[in-house]
C-alpha cells in the first residue's frame, strides 16, 4: 500500500496527479496523524533536493535494490516511467523513500531546534483542501497564504494566515489550535470556522460554523463566538460588529441565503461580502426578501434579487444601485 501512496505523493508534488487520485491521497492523509506526517516528511526532502530541476545523476535503482536486499523486501510490481523527465522525478523519489524507510529524516527533525515551516498559497483560484500535520483541514480562498510548522509542538498548534480560509480543526483538548492574522489570534480546541484577513482590507472577520472559538482582537479585547456567530472588526476605526448567518462562507459554498431580510440590509451584507458599493433608493429600502441564490457572480445575484422584488438595478464597476 505504501508504495502506491508514494507514487500518488510523487504525482502530487510534480503537479501531475488526477482529481480522483488527489481525493484518494487526501483521504489517506486524513485517516491518521502518522500518514499526514509521512506526507510532509516526504515533501520536505523533495523540496530540499530541488527535484523538479535536478540534473545530478543518482543511481536510485541500484540504491533501492541494495536497500531491498538488506531488508528482505520483495517487489510486487515494477513501475516504468514514460519519459526522461518523469524518470528523473522517480529517481529522486526513490532516494526519498529510502531516507524515510531508514528513519533518517525523522531523526533529523527531532534533533532540530528550529521548526521547519511549510507554506501553502493560492493565487487566483480556490485551493483544494489541505491537511495539516494534526489532521486538521483548511481550504484557502483566492490570494491567500497559510504558514505552519511541519510538526506541531507538544503544547500548541500554530498557523499564520494572510487572506481568507475555512478551518476544520481536529479535536485535541490538550493542544490548542491557534491562528495568527494581522496581530489578532483565534484559539480553538476543535471546531470549524472561517477567517477573512487580507492585508489591503482594514477589517478582519471571524465566523464560527460549529463549536466555540476565542477571538483576541489587537487593542480591542476578546470575544467568545459559538455556532453561527460572527464578528467584523475594523482595526483602523476600532469598530466591532456582530452578525449571525453563514453567508460569510459564500466564497466556499457559492450559496447565499436571505430570510425575510430588508433590501437595505441585503445590500449592506452583499457590499461586505464582495467588497463593493451597493446602494438602495430610499423608497424601497424596507422591502423584505426571502431567497436562496447559487451563483459566483455579483451581477447575477443582484439581477435575481431585482427580478424577485420587481425593481431595477444598475450595475457598473463603481457602484450597484437598486431603484424602482
Amino acid at each position: 500500500m505504501k508504495s502506491n501512496i508514494d507514487i500518488l505523493i510523487i504525482d502530487y508534488l510534480s503537479n501531475s496527479i488526477s482529481e480522483e487520485n488527489a481525493k484518494i491521497l487526501r483521504n489517506w492523509m486524513e485517516s491518521n496523524d502518522e500518514n499526514s506526517r509521512y506526507f510532509y516528511d516526504f515533501k520536505e526532502i523533495w523540496v530540499s533536493t530541488n527535484a523538479l530541476n535536478a540534473e545530478k545523476e543518482f543511481n536510485a535503482d541500484k540504491a533501492w535494490n541494495k536497500f531491498k536486499l538488506n531488508n528482505n523486501i520483495v517487489s510486487t510490481h515494477q513501475f516504468v516511467p514514460k519519459n526522461k523527465t518523469v524518470s528523473n522525478l522517480y529517481k529522486v523519489a526513490a532516494s526519498i523513500v529510502i531516507l524515510l524507510s531508514l528513519g533518517i529524516l525523522l531523526k533529523n527533525i527531532n534533533s532540530t531546534k528550529e521548526p521547519i515551516y511549510q507554506n501553502v498559497a493560492s493565487n487566483n483560484q480556490i485551493n483544494l483542501p489541505t491537511t495539516l500535520p494534526d489532521g486538521s483541514v483548511v481550504q484557502l480562498n483566492k490570494a491567500t497564504t497559510l504558514k505552519f510548522s511541519s510538526v506541531f509542538n507538544d503544547k500548541k498548534r500554530e498557523v499564520w494566515l494572510d487572506g481568507e480560509a475555512f478551518f476544520t480543526v481536529a479535536k485535541n483538548k490538550n493542544k490548542p489550535f491557534i491562528v495568527h492574522f494581522k496581530n489578532n489570534t483565534v484559539t480553538v480546541l476543535g471546531t470549524s470556522f472561517n477567517i477573512k484577513a487580507y492585508k489591503n482590507i482594514p477589517s478582519v472577520e471571524v465566523f464560527v460554523k460549529t463549536g466555540r472559538v476565542e477571538f483576541k482582537m489587537c487593542e480591542s479585547g476578546k470575544a467568545i463566538l459559538t455556532k453561527n456567530e460572527g464578528i467584523s472588526y475594523n482595526q483602523t476605526a476600532k469598530i466591532v460588529e456582530k452578525y449571525g448567518n453563514d453567508n460569510n462562507l459564500y466564497w466556499n459554498t457559492k450559496v447565499i441565503c436571505f430570510e425575510n431580510q430588508k433590501l437595505k440590509n441585503v445590500a449592506s451584507e452583499l457590499s461586505r461580502l464582495f467588497n463593493t458599493n451597493i446602494e438602495v433608493a430610499s423608497e424601497i429600502e424596507q422591502i423584505p426578501i426571502t431567497t436562496t441564490i447559487n451563483s459566483d457572480k455579483i451581477n447575477d445575484i443582484l439581477n435575481t434579487i431585482a427580478l424577485t422584488l420587481d425593481v431595477q438595478v444598475k450595475n457598473d464597476k463603481q457602484i450597484h444601485y437598486f431603484y424602482k
